[in-house]
């Protein structure tokens, strides 16, 4: 086997299901071919998804010192500087990206731009923007920020001209709206992964507390980060009754490395580990758990603006539930992603034979069967509702979106939807199980073939005319109307 073919042996079977192993494999082979610069994009590409931030910047470097025609090394790491609170120098990177693409990407110069509107200096931004302007004269991302840039220096002939453009845009082609809201999903703000990463919200969360005196929301199973919440776990379980603990890994996706214990030595006390206690008692779909995913929309920083999906998805685990010892390495059985038995067409066959060939159904569809079953679908949605707003008080609280928008650039970060999954109890009580920063756009929203028209709502949000308004509330009151008249089955929430 060629090492490109050992690379996409790794990439493919054992990267999405074992990254630790896909990882130690992919370092013993740059030990091997130390001037091989797709071996060592691979493995900074591992380290980036395990969080592991400034080693994947480090061989990134590598990579591009090997291939120096390897703008995309240079992006990646900027995008790894970024992630780890540096601005500074991922502006830097983001400039020699850009220098290194010349015109076959826009993407370095456009976020060289963007990292200098975040920096404050609006001006430079608009300048960064001049060379890709030439080459994609109808890029949505583009025209957006430039917009955005005109408006936080109060040039409003220049940005409205620019909101017109996108508006055209809109009209005229199809994928401009996806376009834009995935960049403003793909390049965010670094303080997101405070919400997102599990260890880092757990911490977030125990500050918020803090400063507020309020008490560990009761949505929120007791969370013990490791290795330094190890001994408090110790003494949790002298005194608990048939504990289980369900272990995560702080920043994978999809479940990756979750597992049940109920004996705190199974528990390594390791960084980049979690473990909470257990929901035991999950209410059941045909014997099966299952997770909600919600979708919130922060549409405006400074003022906080959020708004609530009225829908979204319930996904069925592909095996059914029990809490025998002998199913604590099961993921489809304790989580409802189906992942590690992908190739189980027998277990795929009963679950569409109990629930339907989907695998899952829609918010509506599962409230259905609830109400059916005599539960109080509106009382659950509320519950739904009130942890997002809690989880809102505490970003506001936190100062989180005081970040994102100091009056000087109000207009530097876009809106930005996230996904909350949820779990049901017996008692009709959610429990929030994660927060996800980016979710993935496989199954989205409702999933039910209306996604193209809610990206379409999202992108006419983004983008409001204010013409000759330069009166800073008036133009909030504006924005409001205009994204009000967007929405679709966004519901605002709070502001």
């Amino acid at each position: 086997m060629s090492l490109h073919d050992e690379i996409e042996d790794l990439r493919e079977n054992v990267l999405p299901f074992r990254p630790h192993e896909a990882l130690e494999r992919s370092k013993t082979m740059a030990k091997k071919y130390p001037d091989n610069a797709e071996n060592l994009f691979f493995l900074a590409t591992i380290y980036k998804s395990l969080s592991r931030l400034s080693e994947a910047a480090e061989t990134f470097e590598r990579c591009h010192s090997v291939d120096q025609s390897s703008y995309m090394a240079i992006f990646n790491r900027a995008i790894c500087l970024w992630e780890q609170s540096k601005p500074e120098e991922a502006l830097e990177q983001f400039t020699r990206a850009a220098r290194l693409a010349g015109t076959d990407s826009i993407l370095p110069a456009l976020l060289t731009g963007v990292t200098h509107h975040r920096l404050g200096v609006p001006d430079r931004a608009i300048e960064s923007f001049q060379a890709p302007l030439k080459v994609a004269p109808t890029n949505a991302a583009l025209l957006y920020c430039l917009m955005n840039a005109e408006r936080d220096l109060g040039h409003r002939k220049d940005s409205e001209q620019y909101s017109r453009q996108l508006q055209k845009g809109f009209k005229r082609y199809s994928e401009s709206s996806f376009d834009l809201v995935e960049f403003l999903q793909g390049y965010d703000y670094f303080g997101w992964k405070q919400w997102s990463d599990k260890d880092a919200f757990a911490s977030s969360i125990r500050s918020w507390c803090h400063t507020t005196n309020k008490p560990w929301p009761d949505f929120l199973p007791t969370t013990y980060v490791m290795p330094s919440d190890m001994e408090a776990l110790k003494a949790k379980a002298k005194v608990a009754k048939d504990p289980i603990w369900i272990v995560k890994s702080t920043t994978l996706s999809a479940s990756v490395g979750t597992h049940l214990v109920n004996e705190i030595s199974n528990i390594k006390p390791e960084p980049g580990w979690i473990a909470q206690d257990y929901v035991k008692n999950p209410y059941l779909i045909k014997g099966r758990k299952f997770a909600i995913r919600i979708y919130a929309l922060v549409s405006s920083y400074n003022p906080v603006r959020v708004y609530l999906f009225q829908g979204g998805t319930a996904k069925i685990a592909l095996r059914k539930y029990t809490t025998d010892p002998n199913s604590f390495h099961l993921t489809s059985v304790h989580t409802e992603h189906t992942r590690p038995d992908r190739h189980r067409d027998d277990l795929k066959a009963e679950l569409a034979a109990d629930i339907g060939e989907k695998g899952w159904w829609t918010v509506d569809k599962l409230f259905l069967h609830l109400e059916k079953e005599g539960l109080r679908p509106a009382e659950i949605w509320n519950q739904a509702r009130d942890i997002v707003s809690t989880l809102i008080d505490a970003m506001i609280d936190n100062g989180f979106f005081d970040n994102h928008a100091p009056d000087s650039i109000r207009a530097a970060y876009g809106p930005k939807f996230f996904a909350l999954d949820l779990v049901l109890d017996e008692d009709a009580k959610l429990w929030l199980s994660e927060i996800e920063r980016s979710p993935t756009y496989n199954r989205i929203f409702n999933s039910d073939g209306s996604e193209g028209a809610i990206f379409k709502s999202l992108a006419q949000m983004a983008v409001c005319p204010f013409g000759d308004e330069h009166d800073r509330e008036a133009q909030v009151m504006l924005a409001k109307a205009h994204e009000q008249q967007h929405q679709g089955r966004f519901t605002l929430l709070y502001g």
